[in-house]
């Protein structure tokens, strides 16, 4: 049994329902541990999702544009010559020297 699972089950057995006087259910009451333990599963699942996503077009693509991927010195230089860019607030391209490789930033 996975370890989310067992998580789940457990909050599950927390929880309470709200019945209106109809007998219908109209909400749920988790204890707040149960609530922050369900987000936290809920977010590590989002970002499995995401990791699946980018390793399947990465798979899949010839090359870093393909990907979807953009240049970091791109970025940096859109950023910068935006309408009202703040000279506090400039980002500076940066290329790993160690093997020239040119940094790539991931969009979704």
């Amino acid at each position: 049994m996975p370890a989310y699972e067992a998580t789940l089950s457990h909050m599950l057995a927390d929880a309470e329902f709200v019945i209106d006087q109809r007998g219908q259910t109209k909400g749920v009451f988790l204890p707040l541990t149960a609530w922050e333990t369900m987000l936290a599963v809920l977010e590590d699942a989002e970002d499995l999702a995401v990791a699946k996503d980018f390793l399947t077009r990465r798979a899949m693509a010839r090359s870093p544009e393909e990907m979807g991927l953009l240049r970091w010195e791109n970025v940096a230089t859109d950023w910068n010559s935006r309408p009202g860019a703040s000279p506090d607030a400039t980002l500076q391209p940066q290329v790993n020297q160690r093997n020239s490789c040119n940094l790539w930033l991931i969009t979704p």
